[in-house]
């Protein structure tokens, strides 16, 4: 069996403890289709809270670099997806369309 590393905090098992206690027992009080909506609900983070994992996080932090990283003035980054040239100065810039005309706005009228 293949174990996984812990992705939560102390703190966050033990506030997924209390969480699925209170949830499960206003679930068993309530009864019906949403109580048992409620207790699955529950068990999952009792799940979380015993084993210190929790797959959405772990999506959630996911690295989508993929492990390339680029290194630029000094920092680490992730790598660019596309290379964009930019004009360097104005003469780059010659027969480019100029900024859109700003025409002013209809005035309101209040019926």
């Amino acid at each position: 069996m293949m174990t996984r590393a812990r992705n939560l905090s102390s703190t966050e098992r033990w506030a997924s403890g209390v969480a699925a206690s209170l949830l499960m027992s206003f679930s068993l009080k309530r009864g019906g289709l949403l109580g048992l909506i409620g207790v699955g609900a529950a068990a999952g983070l009792i799940l979380r809270a015993g084993t210190g994992r929790c797959a959405l996080k772990a999506v959630a932090e996911k690295d989508t670099t993929h492990g390339r990283r680029h290194r630029h003035r000094g920092r680490t980054a992730a790598a660019p997806q596309d290379d964009i040239e930019m004009p360097r100065d104005r003469k780059d810039l010659e027969g480019a369309p100029g900024p859109l005309p700003v025409r002013p706005a209809a005035p309101f009228h209040s019926v």
